[in-house]
């Protein structure tokens, strides 16, 4: 990972090492998710997001486990921001090449934002595209030989609300958009294993 301009993925955009870190407040988990190679498909480099939790202050760590689901051939899933509510359930938000099959030496790379959802410790994972189309990474207007999707995306929740962020140049400019994730009252209230997830998608 010396390299931060992004050869590893679609696009010329610098792609730093970034991470998701969160606390389960009521059990005290901790939850760590990163992207990183796991193999090479096709000449291309096939990135993946990992979690890995502590049941003991980080002391231990669990093996990393890949997270994202993948087609046929695979794309690549990166910039991750993570976070917990206080009913343990995992939310996270990242940025997926997956939608279209593209190398990673174009510069044009087409992405999409993803919400991703677990009730389970990060077990299994619901996804849920929230851009309406791929985007292009590549924005002709800024002019640059690396272009810049910044470092990080973003996510902040409520009690039954969830607000993920992401930069997106799906108007024709680069925009920074926000969705509502609204977990219906009655799931927030009767929450418990194996009830069943009831989520609402809005974007702002």
């Amino acid at each position: 990972w010396s390299d931060p301009t992004g050869s590893r993925f679609p696009g010329r955009f610098r792609a730093f090492i970034t991470h998701g870190f969160a606390v389960d407040k009521a059990t005290g988990i901790l939850y760590f998710v990163y992207f990183d190679k796991t193999n090479v498909v096709n000449g291309n480099v096939n990135i993946d997001l990992y979690l890995t939790k502590s049941f003991d202050q980080g002391a231990n760590w669990t093996t990393p486990v890949i997270i994202n689901g993948d087609p046929d051939p695979p794309g690549d899933q990166f910039f991750p921001w993570l976070e917990v509510d206080q009913r343990g359930n995992l939310h996270l938000v990242f940025l997926d090449s997956s939608n279209t099959v593209q190398d990673d030496n174009v510069e044009h790379g087409m992405l999409d934002a993803y919400y991703a959802f677990s009730d389970d410790g990060g077990d299994t994972w619901q996804e849920f595209r929230l851009t309406p189309n791929s985007f292009d990474s590549f924005d002709d207007g800024l002019n640059r030989s690396v272009q810049f999707l910044g470092d990080y995306l973003g996510l902040a929740r409520g009690d039954c609300r969830v607000y993920p962020s992401y930069l997106s140049t799906q108007n024709g400019d680069p925009d920074i958009f926000s969705h509502v994730i609204e977990v219906e009252a009655a799931c927030c209230i009767e929450r418990r294993p194996g009830f069943p997830i009831c989520l609402n998608l809005t974007q702002s």
